[in-house]
């Protein structure tokens, strides 16, 4: 028989100032819950961690943990928050080789080559159609 083996998802979420734009926390916590939810569904092993000027981090397969995760980043206030964490290096040190979803909107160069050699890694690009198509007057206001 073949051995069969437990899968780990895990969620990053990379929060820092341009998150302010639009209603890209909204639709942050609508893919962690998702994610976290199709987890549990699944049975599998889940982490999170919500990156921003702070490292917060959840585990678990409950609905608790699923609902203190949308909560944590619905009252994030990103306006000032720059990512200082090294990314791949925390990622190293808490989570287990997995499925590694990364969900930010990546305006930011950041190496993903360490983590593809570990981990499958899937990226969630979150943008507002405001940053894609500014207006003359959102120019005047930055």
């Amino acid at each position: 028989m073949y051995e069969t083996k437990q899968l780990n998802v895990a969620v990053v979420s990379m929060v820092d100032g341009k998150f302010a734009v639009g209603e890209k926390l909204d639709t942050l916590a609508y893919i962690n819950a998702s994610l976290s939810y199709s987890a549990q569904i699944s049975n599998v092993n889940f982490c999170s961690l919500i990156i921003s000027d702070k490292l917060y981090e959840y585990r678990g397969s409950t609905f608790k943990t699923t609902e203190e995760i949308a909560d944590k980043i619905l009252n994030i206030e990103p306006i000032g928050k720059k990512i200082k964490v090294d990314i791949p290096k925390e990622i190293f040190k808490r989570c287990k080789k997995s499925l590694l979803f990364l969900v930010g909107d990546f305006l930011d160069n950041i190496d993903l080559s360490l983590l593809v050699q570990k981990y499958e890694v899937k990226a969630i690009i979150i943008r507002d159609i405001s940053e894609e198509n500014p207006t003359q007057i959102q120019m005047l206001q930055l």
